[in-house]
C-alpha cells in the first residue's frame, strides 16, 4: 500500500484518491483555499498556510515537523470556516458554509467525493430539506444586515451540530450518541470533526519537504534569472508586464543584457512603471522599449507637442522636456454602478414615454505626478512609508554614471476621479487598477507608437467584475484619445489639426482578467450572459457571447485582438486554465483585411495629404501548452499537459498575488510580430520604392 501519512485514515484516502496526487485531490485543495482562505493576508485570520514555503529548508512552524504544522493550521481554518458570518468575514456574503453545502455546486460535489463520503459525513436527504429551508431564510434577509447574519449564524449551528452527530453515529456508537449535546460541548467535539477533516487533507512531512524544497528553488533570485532570459530570447521591441513587482531588478537586468542564447546586445529600457495602488505596495504595469530600434520621445512647448525627433540614441536621456508617458488611474466599478443605475432611469423613462436619458460618464482630470528612473511616484505617501523589498529607495538607479536616470520628472496623470481624492479615504472612487502609457518613435521611419501596458479588475465569471472590466476599457480608450489631442494634436508645422492623432498606431497589452467568449464558464453563461446583453454589453455574433470586455474592445472600441479570438490558455493554475492576456492594435478607422488571418485590419491618414499607416501583418507566437512547473534532480522544468498524467507536480495551490519573492505567476507570456506599412505622400516624385506618387515603408 502506497504511503500516505501513516495514520488511520491512509485505507480511506487510497480508495478515495487511488495512488499518488489525482485530479480529485487537487481539486480539493482549490475548494479548500477558496473557502479556507488559507493564503489570505487580513488580520483576523491566523492560518497563513504560505508560511510554510516561506520558512527555511530546515525550519518549519511545528517543531515535530511541517505535517504537524500543515495539519495544526488546517484544524484552525476549517473550524473558523463553520463559524463565518456576514460581518466577521473580511469578504461579507462571499464563500460562507451555505454557499458551499449546496448540492447542486460543482464545488460541494468535490468535497462530497473527496472529504466526506470517505470520512462518514455526507448529508441525508432529510438534512439536505433542513438545509435549503435554512438557505432560503437566508435569501430572504437583507445582505451585510444583521438578520442576515444572525441567519447565517443560524445555518453554521445547525451544519456543525448535525456534523458532530454524524461523528458520534460514525465512530462512537452506542456511546456518545445518547449523551445530552450541549451548546459547549457541542463545540468541543467539533474540535474533533474539524480535526478530522485537516488530518484526512494533510500531507506527509516527506511530501512537505519536497513542497518546501520545490518553493525555495522558485524564489526570484533563481526565478527571475529565467525570466529576463526568456524575454530576451523574445527579442521583443516593446515589452509590456503585468503583476510586477521586482521593476528594479528586472530594469537593470534587461538594460544591460543577460548575454545568454539568444539575447541582444545593449538590453531593452525601461519607458514607465507604476504601481496599481496608490502607494509603493503589490504589483503594477511597466513598458519596455528597445533603444536600438525606438526612442522615447519627450515633451515640448505649452501646447505638449512631440519634441526630440532626430535624436541619436546615447542623447535620449539628455533630450530637453518631460518625457512621453503617462499613467492612467481607473474607476471602472465606479462608472459602471453608475451605468447600472442609468439603465434603470432608462427603463423608468421609457415607461412614460419620456424618451432616452443621456448617457453619463465620469468627468476626466489630468495632474501630474514624478518619476524617477522610469518608477513613477505614488498618489499617496506618508512621510515614514519605505519601499518594498527589492525597490530601491523612489525609484533610484543604483550604480555610477546614473544622474541623469535619476533625475525626477513630471509625467501626465490622467484619473476619472479629481487627483484629490486619490487616497485610500475615498477608495471608492477609484480603482486599484492602472495603465501605463508611452510614446515612442521608430528610428527607421520616424513613425510614431503610443503604447500601453494594463491590468484590468479581477474575478472571472462575475457578471458585476465583467461590467467592471468593460467600464475600465472605454476609460482606457477615452484618456489614450485625449493624450493623443495633448501630445499630437498643434505641433508646429501642422495645418490640419488631427493628422498626427489618426497616423499614429496603438498597442495594448494587457492582463484582461477575462475570456473573449462567455462560453469558456460553461454553458449556463453562454445562453444567460447573451440573452441578458443584447444591445448593451455584451451580446452574440456568429453564434458566439463574447464577455463584456471583448465586446466594448472589439466591436464598439474598434481594436484587433492580435492573438485571435480563439487562441490557447495564457494563465493556468491547479484549478482552471483560461486565454485571458491580450495584444491589441488599432491605427484610425478600420480598414481591409490583414494577411493571413482575416481578421479587419486598421489604416489611419488621408488620400493625398497624411500619412497613411496600414497594419499589414500578425505574425503570431503559438500557446504555451504548459500548466505547472515541476522538479527533477533539483532542476525545474515545464510540465506539458501531455506530462501532466506521468511527471509529478509540486507547489501547494498559488495563493493571490500578494508577496511573489517565492509564487510563481499563473500566466503565460504571449507575443505578436506585427508589420506596419507606412504610406507617405511625396509630392508625386519619381524614385526608386515610389508607388503612385507614394514612398512605401514596409516591414515596420
Amino acid at each position: 500500500m502506497p504511503h500516505y501519512t501513516g495514520d488511520a485514515f491512509d485505507e480511506a484516502r487510497l480508495q478515495t484518491f487511488g495512488v499518488g496526487r489525482s485530479k480529485l485531490f487537487v481539486d480539493l485543495w482549490c475548494v479548500a483555499k477558496t473557502y479556507l482562505r488559507l493564503f489570505d493576508h487580513e488580520p483576523s485570520y491566523p492560518y497563513r498556510i504560505d508560511a510554510l514555503a516561506h520558512a527555511g529548508p530546515q525550519e518549519s512552524l511545528h517543531a515535530e515537523g511541517p505535517a504537524v504544522a500543515l495539519k495544526c493550521l488546517l484544524k484552525s481554518a476549517t473550524f473558523d470556516f463553520f463559524h463565518r458570518n456576514t460581518t466577521n468575514h473580511a469578504h461579507g456574503d462571499k464563500d460562507l458554509a451555505y454557499h458551499l453545502f449546496d448540492r447542486n455546486s460543482h464545488d460541494y460535489q468535490i468535497l462530497e467525493k473527496g472529504l466526506l463520503l470517505p470520512l462518514g459525513y455526507a448529508l441525508t436527504e432529510e438534512e439536505w430539506k433542513k438545509a435549503e429551508v435554512l438557505r432560503e431564510g437566508i435569501q430572504k434577509t437583507c445582505p451585510d444586515s444583521t438578520e442576515c447574519a444572525e441567519a447565517v449564524d443560524g445555518f453554521n449551528a445547525w451544519l456543525r451540530r448535525t456534523l458532530v452527530l454524524r461523528r458520534r453515529h460514525t465512530h462512537h456508537k452506542g456511546v456518545l450518541e445518547h449523551f445530552e449535546l450541549s451548546e459547549e460541548r457541542m463545540e468541543e467535539e467539533f474540535y474533533e470533526v474539524a480535526l478530522e477533516m485537516a488530518t484526512f487533507l494533510s500531507l506527509n512531512d516527506a511530501d512537505l519537504r519536497r513542497l518546501l524544497k520545490y518553493q525555495h528553488e522558485m524564489e526570484w533570485r533563481v526565478r527571475g534569472e529565467c525570466i529576463v532570459k526568456e524575454i530576451e530570447g523574445m527579442q521583443a521591441d516593446v515589452l509590456g508586464l503585468e503583476e510586477v513587482d521586482r521593476v528594479d531588478d528586472l530594469r537593470e537586468k534587461l538594460l544591460r543584457g543577460g548575454g545568454g542564447e539568444g539575447s541582444r546586445e545593449g538590453g531593452l529600457r525601461l519607458a514607465v512603471s507604476k504601481h496599481r495602488k496608490v502607494r509603493p505596495y503589490d504589483d503594477g504595469c511597466a513598458l519596455f522599449y528597445n533603444p536600438k530600434v525606438l526612442r522615447l520621445c519627450r515633451l515640448r512647448g505649452e501646447g505638449g507637442w512631440v519634441g526630440g525627433e532626430g535624436k541619436e540614441e546615447e542623447e535620449e536621456g539628455e533630450a530637453e522636456g518631460p518625457p512621453a508617458v503617462a499613467v492612467v488611474r481607473y474607476s471602472g466599478e465606479r462608472e459602471a454602478q453608475q451605468q447600472q443605475r442609468q439603465q434603470a432611469k432608462q427603463a423608468a423613462t421609457s415607461r412614460a414615454g419620456i424618451g432616452k436619458a443621456e448617457r453619463e460618464v465620469l468627468p476626466l482630470f489630468r495632474s501630474r505626478l514624478l518619476m524617477t528612473g522610469g518608477i513613477v511616484g505614488c498618489e499617496e505617501q506618508d512621510e515614514e512609508e519605505t519601499p518594498e523589498e527589492g525597490q530601491a529607495e523612489g525609484g533610484r538607479v543604483e550604480g555610477s554614471d546614473r544622474a541623469a536616470a535619476n533625475k525626477k520628472e513630471e509625467i501626465d496623470l490622467w484619473s476619472f476621479t479629481a487627483p484629490e481624492t486619490l487616497r485610500r479615504s475615498h477608495q471608492e472612487k477609484w480603482d486599484e487598477r492602472v495603465a501605463v502609457v508611452a510614446l515612442l518613435q521608430h528610428r527607421a521611419t520616424g513613425q510614431l507608437l503610443l503604447a500601453a501596458s494594463t491590468h484590468l479588475a479581477h474575478s472571472q465569471d462575475k457578471p458585476a467584475a465583467e461590467a467592471v472590466r468593460a467600464a475600465q476599457v472605454r476609460q482606457l480608450d477615452r484618456a489614450l484619445r485625449e493624450i493623443r489631442r495633448a501630445w499630437l494634436v498643434g505641433k508646429e508645422g501642422e495645418d490640419e489639426e488631427g493628422r498626427e492623432e489618426h497616423t499614429v498606431p496603438t498597442l495594448i497589452m494587457m492582463d484582461g482578467n477575462d475570456t473573449p467568449h462567455l462560453s469558456c464558464y460553461g454553458p449556463y453563461r453562454t445562453s444567460a450572459g447573451a440573452e441578458g446583453q443584447k444591445g448593451c454589453e455584451g451580446g452574440r455574433e456568429g453564434g458566439k457571447a463574447y464577455t463584456p470586455m471583448y465586446r466594448a474592445m472589439t466591436q464598439e472600441l474598434g481594436y484587433v485582438d492580435c492573438l485571435g479570438e480563439d487562441y490557447g490558455p495564457t494563465s493556468a493554475t491547479l484549478k482552471r486554465r483560461y486565454r485571458i492576456d491580450y495584444i491589441w492594435a488599432k491605427v484610425g478607422e478600420k480598414g481591409g483585411g490583414v494577411e493571413g488571418r482575416g481578421e479587419e485590419c486598421v489604416s489611419g491618414g488621408k488620400e493625398g495629404g497624411w500619412n497613411k499607416v496600414v497594419l499589414e501583418k500578425i505574425e503570431v507566437t503559438p500557446a504555451l501548452q504548459v500548466r505547472l512547473a515541476g522538479a527533477d534532480s533539483g532542476n525545474i522544468f515545464l510540465v506539458s499537459r501531455d506530462e501532466e498524467a506521468t511527471k509529478a507536480v509540486y507547489g501547494l495551490p498559488l495563493p493571490a498575488i500578494e508577496d511573489q519573492s517565492c509564487i510563481p505567476s499563473d500566466h503565460l507570456h504571449v507575443s505578436a510580430r506585427l508589420t506596419f506599412r507606412v504610406d507617405r505622400p511625396d509630392g508625386g516624385r519619381k524614385e526608386e520604392g515610389n508607388e503612385g506618387g507614394r514612398r512605401i515603408v514596409k516591414d515596420w
